[in-house]
């Protein structure tokens, strides 16, 4: 079942469950020309699931979120996504273990070349290389900036 997300309120109170498919009730439509796209969000912390929900379903792309790397492997065995945001730091599995977990997975089939975009508050030097050598197409730091995650999704998903 959908889950519609409305506007958060002065509490702030907005949530999503993992598995949620989320669409942001909203009369914002996604700017004419930009690709959209089908996005497995795995992250467990609700302060950066609600506003990074909130940024990419205002532009027109489908999120569907997973909260620790095993939840995000079963659910790219069960559907279709365009590209896979990570955070790094989950429980149960990490997120470069879940990257390694996909990309030598014999049952994945294509789904093992998913473009994989790590999201983390990990931003010192050398941290893009040990993310990209797990596996991981691209690398963004917390807090998010919108046009860097516009960029890199529309970079990462059209190498597809």
């Amino acid at each position: 079942m959908d889950k519609v997300i409305t506007e958060p309120n002065k509490h702030n109170h907005l949530s999503a469950s993992p598995g949620d498919k989320i669409s942001l009730a909203s009369n914002m439509d996604a700017e004419a020309g930009r690709s959209c796209y089908r996005i497995l969000l795995v992250e467990d912390d609700q302060l950066n699931q609600v506003p990074t929900i909130l940024l990419l379903e205002r532009r027109g792309h489908t999120v569907v979120l997973a909260e620790d790397g095993r939840q995000a492997l079963e659910m790219l065995r069960r559907e279709h996504f365009d590209c896979i945001l990570m955070d790094v730091q989950l429980p149960e599995m990490s997120g470069i273990e879940a990257t390694r977990a996909i990309r030598e997975s014999l049952d994945l089939g294509e789904k093992r070349t998913i473009p994989i975009i790590a999201l983390t508050a990990y931003a010192m030097s050398g941290d893009r290389e040990k993310f990209l050598q797990a596996g991981m197409d691209d690398y963004l730091a917390k807090p998010v900036m919108i046009a860097d995650l516009e960029q890199v999704l529309a970079r990462t998903c059209q190498l597809k």
